[in-house]
């Protein structure tokens, strides 16, 4: 979407469909101002070169401020004003680009370690927390290791795959990773995507290439229900492309605290994880295109306690500053395990923690 596209949504929401959720920001021509609705800068312009509705980050912002629901949410949610008014959980966070548009590093220049370019949607973006904060920043604070953020929120598979294939030999990486699930929101969904992936690999042929498949929330009932397929997929159709779903670590990681959605087929349940307590509960939406995938039920409970909250995550789809952290850990480990990176990445602390 064009600069000039984006002015014509002064006052409105700006909708960023990502792998599994769709996060929103109120769109206002470069500046803020107070009102009922909850404002946001300008941080991205049109990418046509990429693919239809592609875009990619605006360089050099400095502080641009971004405000989105803090809490799961739905498209259906922030289609009118009252909609948008009754998100009032919300959290805000700061972006700045380098002259290239990438949110880190603030230049890239010679090497200084093994460069990892990590190429994806919000989550790789970094959607929801501080430039430091993201899982390739915190992957490249790593000895030895450097990494090029390439995220960029709402970039679906084929423009992530265009992007590698335009940009991804200009910056000499080692590594090439593709961070990102399939679109179900396309036909023949899996398919598209094992040739974006394909694509992006044979685009790099100087590097290793592996495929991160991001952690879903359990409140992202659609993505949990297409899991199973898609990982048989890709185990049969790409065989030659290393990959890693980091869902079954995140939820490891979640221990006992906070709350999951467990459906029952005819129901969704808000359960507490320490002991199984059902906090709220309503009738499953019908898998209909366009439609809420979560009871009102269960976003009315989180409007109604702010400190009801999924381990690891802050929305249906993004990870907060926490589940970066084990997203970065996990990451490191499984590009030890290729032998791709010595096994001194794995150790040492957090240096954010």
């Amino acid at each position: 979407m064009s600069r000039e596209a984006l002015t014509v949504l002064k006052g409105k929401w700006l909708f960023a469909a990502v792998v599994l959720a769709a996060s929103v920001a109120v769109v206002l021509n470069g500046q803020r101002r107070q009102s009922s609705t909850h404002l946001s800068d300008i941080i991205a312009t049109a990418a046509p070169e990429l693919g239809p509705h592609a875009h990619v980050l605006l360089p050099n912002l400095e502080d641009a401020v971004v405000v989105v629901p803090d809490r799961p949410h739905d498209l259906m949610e922030v289609h009118g004003s009252a909609e948008r008014n009754n998100i009032k959980r919300t959290r805000t966070f700061q972006v700045n680009t380098n002259e290239l548009g990438l949110r880190e590093p603030s230049s890239v220049g010679e090497k200084n370690g093994v460069r990892i370019l990590c190429a994806g949607d919000s989550v790789t973006f970094g959607w929801g927390v501080a430039d430091d904060e993201s899982w390739p920043a915190l992957l490249g604070r790593r000895d030895g290791i450097e990494t090029i953020n390439a995220g960029f929120p709402s970039m679906r598979p084929d423009a992530i795959s265009q992007w590698i294939i335009r940009n991804g030999n200009k910056f000499d990486p080692d590594i090439v990773l593709f961070v990102r699930r399939p679109d179900w929101a396309l036909p023949n969904a899996l398919n598209l995507f094992r040739q974006n992936v394909q694509n992006a690999r044979n685009a790099v042929p100087g590097a290793h290439f592996a495929l991160v498949l991001p952690p879903l929330s359990s409140f992202d009932a659609k993505g949990q229900s297409a899991r199973t397929k898609e990982l048989d997929f890709l185990s049969r159709q790409l065989r030659d492309v290393p990959f890693i779903d980091l869902t079954a670590a995140m939820q490891v990681a979640m221990g006992t605290a906070g709350v999951e959605l467990i459906s029952t087929g005819t129901e969704q349940h808000l359960v507490r994880r320490a002991d199984g307590a059902v906090i709220a509960k309503g009738k499953t939406p019908d898998n209909v295109p366009g439609q809420p995938s979560l009871a009102p039920e269960i976003t009315e409970a989180f409007e109604a306690d702010p400190s009801i909250k999924e381990p690891l995550f802050f929305d249906s789809g993004h990870p907060d500053a926490e589940g970066f952290r084990v997203f970065s850990s996990v990451v490191a480990e499984f590009l030890v395990a290729q032998s791709w990176l010595p096994a001194t990445a794995t150790e040492g602390d957090d240096p954010l923690r």
